[in-house]
């Protein structure tokens, strides 16, 4: 997975992260301000720094920097020479000047290192909704970065800065937008440093600063602070996003870099420390407010894969470790452990009641099994169909066993596990063939819980795999004799019936992509181009839940014959399971639509729980029938054979699926992640082991360059 800038135009880039944004910015008091910046350097220390640099005059000002300049350049060139005079002197970047009685010494209680390095780019003023460039650029230098990138890439970046001018600065229009161009470059940073938990921005003119820190809960907006009045305030401001204490500014002390360009985790498990090595990276989360997933192939000591997941839970959800302890199910993702790390309300310091533009997250590191590809990666349409009936096998024991609801099903959440091209009943199943991952939004039933703590919620998964009854949770008409479904095994069965509807009629079978199409997979990630189903794709992730509710009921009930068609090419097998699974979904819905508007009693989950085993039989023995009839319809279409040369069949284990057989994955988290951002590889030319992975087996990026979804 490359590592590298953002593509898109400036207008959707902004306007996705203003969508990030707009219910996740926090003003900050300028009492916090100022108490922050006071705990960056002490009063002593800066005025020893004012008293040795003269940099400030009693009256007010700083030197060479004028309270209103004649252009950006001549104030970006005298700011510049100022941030650099504090750097030096506070010993964050080297002092080329040499230790005379004149030259200021470097405070003793200064840490040399981890080097700060400050770059200054020409100020260009660019007519567009962003600007791509920022005016200043703070780096690191130690093995927290990658060791081979350029000194001002974002790789490196521990800041970035604007110059503004104060006309600039007094018009509210120009200022309100400022947040977004900063924001901007905290994704890059983000994009880039994948172990980066939050970063700072700031925004100066002639007598004026602001900064902004961004992590995964949002951004916090400090208020504009006169560094005339005060010049503590510009001294500190620089010494804090540029602080030489790597917590301070979001860096990860327990992840460094090997000289080749690897990533190494140092984790705790039980009081035993371990090291796990990158060996490719598999799922990169591009929003900047989510719980920005990750996931590497790494190997620990021994030389033993596995998959490290890494991500910023909701503190008020189970983790997946939490949730999965004790389960043990053939087709689950296992959990080995997972590690705790500080929560972002630690991290900005701030204390519960929070304000409601915050929500704390968490950052968690999980070691998991290494399972499979994505279930696009199936070559044949009988391995898809494998796929399907094992996973929901595997859920049917975690619910009736485990109490356990996934709740968030789609097409990136389960794993191909296992080529078979030719299908063999073999009941039990020696080893699943799907495997389930993805627990984040699971969740555990406890009867002693309120019923509206288990009821359908759109928020709750994606939206191109939710239920009917979870899409119109917003737009059913509300009232006492009305009452909200339950989100229970039929929601989540539901969502298996979309991950299949998706897989066969907006696309071609695995087995008949032509060349021309393989070809530009391979390149490209996706085959939208080549499909005239726009209509299926606009409204299958419509992000209008009126369109999407009305959508999916013509789907499962209006329009069933003509449109819960697979295409040409998966025969009549899939078309007759695609068919009988619609009408089933139809029929659970309406039970539910139904019970709640006549009887005006609220059905519970133990009502549900006793029907759960029949609903999943049935399901699973659609799935049985279809493989049994695709098996027959394979073997009658299979050309015949000359006399006297007898069939003889070898089946032979082979990798799951070659670069140019993949096909397209779904959005993994529905409309959310439609605005997703492509990245351009700027990983350094030097020979890596952290291998970037599109088009092999174990990563692949789907629609608008998203990648498929992990564990």
């Amino acid at each position: 997975m490359s590592e590298g800038v953002i593509k898109g135009s400036e207008t959707d880039i902004a306007l996705g992260l203003e969508q990030e944004l707009t219910q996740n910015i926090t003003p900050l008091t300028a009492k916090r301000a100022m108490s922050i910046l006071k705990a960056t350097v002490s009063d002593k220390d800066c005025a020893r720094f004012l008293k040795d640099t003269k940099a400030w005059s009693p009256e007010g000002s700083w030197k060479g920097l004028p309270k209103k300049a004649p252009s950006h350049r001549i104030l970006a060139s005298r700011l510049h020479n100022i941030v650099l005079e504090i750097f030096q002197y506070f010993n964050h970047i080297p002092n080329p000047r040499k230790a005379t009685t004149q030259t200021p010494t470097p405070l003793a209680a200064s840490a040399p290192q981890p080097e700060r390095r400050l770059h200054k780019m020409l100020y260009r003023r660019i007519a567009v909704t962003l600007k791509r460039q920022p005016d200043g650029l703070i780096t690191g230098t130690t093995k927290h970065f990658m060791p081979s990138s350029k000194g001002d890439s974002w790789h490196r970046s521990i800041a970035a800065f604007d110059i503004r001018t104060n006309s600039e600065r007094e018009s509210a229009t120009d200022s309100e937008s400022w947040i977004y161009d900063m924001a901007y470059y905290a994704q890059e940073i983000f994009a880039t440093q994948r172990t980066r938990q939050h970063v700072y921005g700031l925004v100066i003119s002639e007598t004026h600063l602001r900064i902004y820190r961004f992590d995964r809960c949002g951004a916090v907006e400090w208020p504009w602070l006169n560094f005339h009045d005060d010049p503590t305030i510009l001294i500190r401001a620089f010494l804090l996003i540029g602080n030489h204490d790597l917590k301070t500014v979001g860096v990860d002390p327990t992840v460094v870099f090997n000289a080749r360009n690897q990533r190494q985790f140092t984790m705790t498990n039980n009081g035993k420390i371990s090291v796990y090595t990158t060996v490719s990276t598999t799922f990169a989360d591009r929003l900047l407010v989510d719980r920005a997933t990750m996931c590497w192939v790494v190997k620990d000591s021994a030389g033993k894969h596995y998959l490290l997941k890494q991500q910023f839970s909701d503190v008020k959800r189970p983790t997946e470790g939490k949730l999965l302890k004790g389960v043990d199910v053939p087709a689950i993702a296992k959990v080995y452990f997972e590690q705790r790390y500080e929560k972002m309300s630690t991290s900005r310091g701030i204390r519960a009641p929070f304000p409601d533009t915050f929500y704390d997250r968490v950052m968690v590191r999980s070691i998991f099994d290494l399972y499979g590809q994505p279930i696009d990666a199936a070559v044949s349409r009988i391995a898809l169909l494998m796929a399907l009936h094992d996973t929901i096998s595997g859920h049917r024991d975690l619910w009736l066993k485990h109490n356990i609801l996934h709740r968030d099903i789609s097409f990136g959440n389960i794993l191909y596990a296992k080529e078979e091209n030719h299908w063999k009943p073999k009941i039990p199943l020696q080893r699943p063939h799907g495997i389930l991952i993805d627990f984040d939004l699971g969740i555990r039933y406890d009867p002693k819980q309120p019923r509206e703590k288990y009821q359908v919620a759109n928020q709750t998964g994606s939206t191109a795999f939710q239920s009917l009854n979870t899409v119109g949770s917003e737009i059913f008409e509300q009232g006492e004799a009305f009452w909200t479904p339950l989100h229970d095994h039929t929601e989540e069965l539901e969502s298996f019936f979309w991950v299949l509807y998706w897989s066969t009629v907006l696309f071609d079978a695995p087995e008949n992509l032509t060349d021309e199409q393989r070809a530009y997979l391979q390149e490209h990630g996706s085959l939208e181009e080549f499909y005239e189903v726009n209509e299926h794709w606009e409204n299958f992730i419509v992000s209008d839940w009126v369109a999407a509710y009305g959508y999916k009921k013509d789907v499962l009930r209006e329009k069933r014959d003509t449109m819960a068609v697979p295409k040409d090419g998966w025969g009549t097998a899939y078309t007759e399971l695609v068919q009988s699974f619609a009408k089933l979904c139809n029929d659970w819905s309406l039970r539910k639509f139904l019970a709640a508007h006549n009887t005006q009693v609220p059905s519970t989950m133990e009502e549900s729980r006793e029907r759960a085993a029949q609903d999943y039989d049935t399901v699973l023995n659609m799935l049985l029938k279809a493989m049994k009839d695709l098996a027959a319809e394979i073997k009658a279409a299979a050309p015949v054979r000359p006399a006297g040369k007898p069939l003889r069949e070898i089946h032979q284990e082979r990798p799951i699926a070659a670069p140019d057989q993949q096909r397209p994955i779904a959005p993994s988290q529905g409309i959310n992640r439609k605005r997703s951002r492509e990245l351009v590889d700027e990983t350094p030319t030097d020979p890596v082991t952290e291998t970037d992975v599109e088009g092999s087996p174990t990563s692949k990026k789907g629609r608008n360059g998203q990648s498929s979804s992990s564990p």
